[in-house]
């Protein structure tokens, strides 16, 4: 009984704990400073020093891995040019990075190899990959968007200049043409027809030109988004001489824009004339 009970507290003293703390000074050192001084003034000086503590190991440090995620993007409609096209290709090469550029029928291995064999400046779908790493960059007619299979620094960087490009393409005032808007010109119109319901506010005719100008407007959103929400042109923006086709979204945001002033201008006429009278 006395030898068992002898192997307890043995083994008990034995024992460590899963948590391992700081280790602790071996050795009880001390500074000292020995110094020799003679004739030929020459001195020598020792300092013993204690060690640093120990710091413990991490625990479960070896296990933890970043997770990798994909990096990605959707764009409201774009307007691409040879120019952004060569920009993101250069961005490649600068890297390293082998690509290929397909089309709705053919898959080249180089830009040179698309604008010698394209039959037409204007294409309606462009695609631009990589596989190491995988990133792809899409221009179709419903839709413009990136794709980045990793989030490491350098893939993160390739990304934000590609997203750079492609931001300079959008189309002007691209707000217009999203979803977002439709919505909240949909809620206020509702309200409009709501409150001057039997031509309280304004004559009824105001409210018809009101609703005829944004049915324009949103038959020109719905064309965009699901026919040519990317513009992809073969060409140079500098060599572009048509003076229409450079400036065709310009000439009908104008005329849109000016009717919306002109309806807007009568309404808030009439109403402060009825108000004042």
């Amino acid at each position: 009984m006395d030898g068992n009970k002898t192997e307890n507290v043995i083994d008990m003293k034995e024992a460590r704990p899963h948590n391992r703390r700081l280790a602790k000074k071996r050795v009880q050192c001390f500074n000292e400073a020995l110094c020799f001084v003679s004739t030929s003034v020459l001195a020598d000086s020792l300092v013993l020093r204690n060690p640093l503590l120990r710091q413990a190991p991490k625990r479960y440090q070896q296990f933890m891995k970043k997770i990798n995620k994909s990096i990605s993007k959707e764009y409201l409609p774009v307007k691409i040019y040879l120019d952004d096209i060569e920009q993101i290709v250069a961005l490649f090469d600068e890297n390293q990075l082998k690509y290929t550029i397909e089309t709705e029928q053919y898959k080249y291995d180089s830009l040179s190899e698309l604008i010698d064999s394209a039959q037409e400046k204007k294409i309606k779908s462009l695609e631009i990959k990589t596989y190491q790493p995988y990133i792809t960059i899409e221009f179709h007619k419903m839709w413009a968007k990136v794709y980045v299979s990793s989030d490491e620094t350098f893939t993160t960087g390739i990304f934000h200049k590609i997203d750079a490009i492609i931001n300079k393409s959008k189309r002007l005032m691209p707000f217009i043409y999203s979803y977002y808007f439709v919505w909240i010109m949909n809620i206020v119109l509702t309200i409009e027809g709501t409150l001057n319901k039997n031509g309280k506010l304004f004559p009824e005719y105001i409210d018809t030109t009101i609703s005829t100008v944004w049915l324009l407007w949103l038959a020109r959103i719905l064309y965009v988004r699901m026919v040519t929400h990317s513009s992809i042109q073969l060409i140079k923006k500098e060599h572009i001489t048509n003076f229409f086709q450079r400036k065709r979204d310009d000439l009908i945001l104008a005329v849109l824009s000016a009717l919306v002033g002109v309806v807007f201008g009568v309404v808030a006429t009439i109403l402060t004339t009825k108000y004042l009278n």
